[in-house]
């Protein structure tokens, strides 16, 4: 005589079995992958001793603090971990280079003010603490705009860092598709 085992006993061992193995997988797939399962060194180097308290509030592009900001919470939003110094199995130094000299109006006019200053680019330099790590190479991101006198706020340059941050570490070997600025 054969028994038969009710529905409602299979199912939810059924379901629970399937529904794990995409997460476990892709859990084990980002452990692999650098500031994941440590957390990594993040450092921005203003150059000149500079910090961004010695760096002037503007009035069209915003506080430079909020660069720092929005790179860290652009990282942690893809799962990777940084902290603000220079130890971890992998450390990011961050040179960005400022425009003195940079357009103040909304649009170019007659007698432009041309006394913001903005961020123009930023290094980022990868360094592994070990030599079996394959990272990318030093990478240059630029403030552009689809007007050249323009520029990205100090906000939106972080956030669009942070992205191509990530697409360096991840994204490209993943076929992600490239960031772009959002001016």
């Amino acid at each position: 005589m054969r028994r038969c085992v009710p529905l409602h006993r299979v199912v939810p061992s059924l379901v629970l079995a399937l529904g794990f193995a995409p997460a476990v997988a892709a859990q084990a797939a980002t452990d692999s992958l650098p500031c994941h399962r440590t957390t990594c060194g993040l450092v921005l180097d203003w150059g000149g001793g500079s910090t961004t308290s010695s760096l002037p509030f503007d009035r069209r592009y915003g506080n430079p603090n909020d660069f720092e900001e929005k790179v860290r919470t652009g990282l942690l939003a893809h799962g990777i971990r940084v902290a603000f110094t220079g130890t971890g199995d992998l450390k990011i130094l961050l040179r960005p280079r400022m425009n003195t000299r940079s357009m103040c109006d909304a649009m170019p006019g007659v007698n432009t003010d041309m006394s913001c200053t903005s961020m123009s680019e930023v290094t980022a330099v990868f360094t592994p603490n070990e030599a079996t790590t394959k990272l990318p190479s030093t990478q240059n991101f630029r403030n552009r705009c689809p007007d050249p006198k323009q520029a990205m706020t100090f906000a939106q340059f972080g956030s669009y860092v942070a992205e191509s941050i990530w697409y360096a570490l991840e994204g490209e070997r993943a076929k992600q598709g490239r960031p772009s600025a959002h001016c």
